[in-house]
């Protein structure tokens, strides 16, 4: 009731955000507590936290519109290559992909495939917009490309991506997760090793198995958090091979990697007891 008689009370309408939030146990709960932010975010603008309470939020509930909106004033409120930027781009992508998927969709596959191409040359968490790239050109329409020509766009997206970022486990692992759902093309003979290089990078096509044990390469120069992945497909391999002192030895990478994740313990603990 205060709001309503003094809606200019910025501290007063954070204040009902906060509390509404609290409260938004269901869909429109969450929906509601998003538009009590984006008031309580106009009242105080210079508050971007209150933005992303709002873009959160409004996800949360499924409600994209209210979360793009958000996300695209946060992209013009942050500075380029700042965290919050970034956070930014990341909840635009996925306000558009929750949104495209709804049956009276404003958004087009098109428009998801230009932000994330944006993503991609704005250095903007490149590999997964990459990798979401590859999955829209296999999986939906857009424009330009035709359908026959989907499974050698998103291979280019993986070409131009491990020409630009050669060096990083994660692009090799992304290409190898990806190929785990998607077949891969024929591995370039070595006789031949020249003859399927793209003409303008000169990454050649290999196996998924190939591509992994890159990653493992490279990861294994640093082992971090962000490489915990890469070492529990690389143990969960070696199992499917029953090569178990192998497996024991990449899970063990993987716990140095991220102590905190529980699944390459538990992996472990299934190696001790013979449960694998």
């Amino acid at each position: 009731r205060y709001c309503r008689v003094r809606p200019e009370d910025a501290a007063a309408a954070e204040r009902l955000a906060v509390a509404t939030e609290r409260l938004g146990f269901s869909r429109p709960g969450l929906v509601r507590a998003a538009r009590q932010y984006d008031r309580a975010w106009t009242l105080h603008p210079d508050d971007n936290t209150l933005g992303f309470k709002q873009a959160q939020l409004a996800l949360a509930g499924e409600e994209p519109t209210l979360a793009l909106a958000g996300a695209e004033k946060l992209l013009q409120k942050t500075d380029p290559g700042s965290p919050e930027h970034l956070a930014a781009f990341q909840l635009k992508v996925q306000a558009q992909l929750q949104d495209v998927e709804r049956q009276n969709a404003a958004t087009t596959w098109t428009q998801v495939a230009e932000t994330l191409k944006h993503g991609i040359s704005s250095k903007l968490d490149a590999v997964q917009c990459g990798y979401q790239l590859a999955v829209i050109y296999r999986q939906h329409p857009v424009e330009s490309i035709p359908i026959s020509e989907r499974e050698a766009a998103a291979e280019q997206v993986f070409v131009e991506l491990l020409t630009e970022r050669a060096d990083d486990p994660q692009a090799w692992f992304a290409r190898h997760a990806f190929h785990q759902f998607f077949p891969a093309p024929a591995p370039v003979p070595e006789s031949t090793s020249t003859e399927n290089l793209s003409p303008t990078t000169g990454i050649s096509a290999q196996s998924p198995d190939d591509d992994l044990n890159r990653a493992m390469e490279l990861a294994e120069q640093n082992l971090t958090p962000e490489t915990h992945a890469i070492w529990l497909a690389a143990g969960n391999r070696e199992i499917s091979r029953k090569q178990f002192a192998q497996a024991q030895k990449y899970f063990q990478n993987a716990v140095q990697a991220n102590p905190k994740n529980y699944l390459a313990w538990l992996q472990l603990a299934r190696l001790a007891t013979g449960l694998v």
